[in-house]
């Protein structure tokens, strides 16, 4: 079994790709959701908040301020995010 995950996070300006990813957080309209690999499909609005990426490299997690509602998607060890916008 796989212990990572691909990650896609689209905004009207940009498309980010992670590899790697041991786990994410990111902020559901009913409270931050963890996914990690293998994790069950998920389809799930989004609210303005903190998206906490996690890799498998030794560097620290990337945090990133989702200041826009969006979608989030987990599906066959593949995520995606469509967010308004993600400032870095």
């Amino acid at each position: 079994m796989k212990d990572t995950f691909e990650l896609t996070i689209a905004t009207s300006e940009e498309i980010t790709r992670y590899g790697d990813v041991v786990s994410l957080d990111v902020p559901g309209e009913d409270g931050y959701m963890g996914i990690m690999a293998n994790h069950i499909g998920v389809v799930a609005n989004l609210i303005p908040g903190i998206i906490t990426i996690r890799q498998s490299s030794n560097t620290g997690p990337v945090i990133l301020n989702s200041t826009g509602k969006g979608f989030f998607e987990f599906l066959n060890n593949s995520a995606a995010i469509i967010v308004d916008q993600v400032p870095v």
